[in-house]
């Protein structure tokens, strides 16, 4: 009960600065497994056309990812369609 009648007597401008205090306490050391819980993913789709607008049937198809150092190869289909899935 001490520590409550301590608290007590605090002015509302320590109010804030005990809240923060913590909420550092609490979050920093979980916040490593936060972050491990990103992920991202999707799906990359398209009809591949030449600089006439036609399409382009059978035609190689690279994606990189920079970011990861990836890279995946793919045809388009016989009408120029190519879908990667994530």
């Amino acid at each position: 009960m001490a520590f409550f009648s301590k608290l007590a007597g605090w002015t509302i401008g320590r109010w804030p600065l005990l809240l923060v205090s913590l909420g550092l306490v609490f979050v920093i050391p979980i916040s490593h497994l936060l972050i491990a819980q990103t992920t991202a993913s999707g799906e990359l789709a398209g009809v591949v056309t030449d600089s006439s607008h036609a399409v382009l049937p059978n035609a190689d198809v690279e994606i990189k990812d920079n970011t990861k150092g990836t890279h995946q190869s793919t045809k388009t289909d016989g009408q120029g369609y190519t879908g990667s899935p994530s």
